[in-house]
């Protein structure tokens, strides 16, 4: 059985609410959940790679019919990613939680990109991983900032030329 994983994002103007939903259609479960950053749709219960490849041949018109439908833009990447799984997913297991603070993981049979759509083996245990886009900012005092606003307030004013 094989599972199909999609992530995606939405505007900041158009939400789709935090609380996961659940399906079964066309005996294939279909969840849709919020993990941190990306909306994530999960289809599970393919019969084969082909199978699970073709119905991500389908997602492309299915968040069409999300824009038409609700007025959502869905941004993803429905290209998926290959998998290499691990030959002792014990070790493997082990080496990630030392990496990630000893926490137990258990075996790993594979690590996915949790940004980029996957195909897997459902009964795998496949850990994902998302690196999230960088983000700077400066900050300044509050107390320098209320200086400058004050300062600002009293200005003389503008006069005429």
């Amino acid at each position: 059985m094989y599972t199909v994983r999609i992530p995606f994002l939405v505007p900041s103007t158009t939400r789709i609410d935090e609380h996961a939903a659940l399906t079964t259609r066309a005996q294939i479960t279909f969840t849709l959940k919020w993990e941190g950053y990306y909306h994530v749709l999960s289809a599970v219960g393919f019969g084969s790679h082909e199978e699970a490849n073709a119905f991500l041949g389908t997602v492309r018109s299915a968040f069409a019919w999300l824009l038409l439908q609700k007025g959502i833009v869905a941004e993803t990447n429905l290209v998926p990613q290959q998998i290499q799984y691990n030959t002792d997913p014990i070790k493997a297991g082990i080496n990630q939680s030392r990496s990630f603070g000893n926490a137990d993981l258990g075996p790993v049979d594979a690590s996915i990109d949790g940004s980029q759509a996957a195909i897997f083996e459902t009964l795998r245990s496949v850990q994902k991983f998302t690196g999230l886009p960088l983000s700077v900012s400066t900050t300044v005092r509050s107390d320098q900032a209320l200086s400058v606003i004050i300062d600002g307030a009293l200005l003389p004013p503008r006069q005429s030329i």
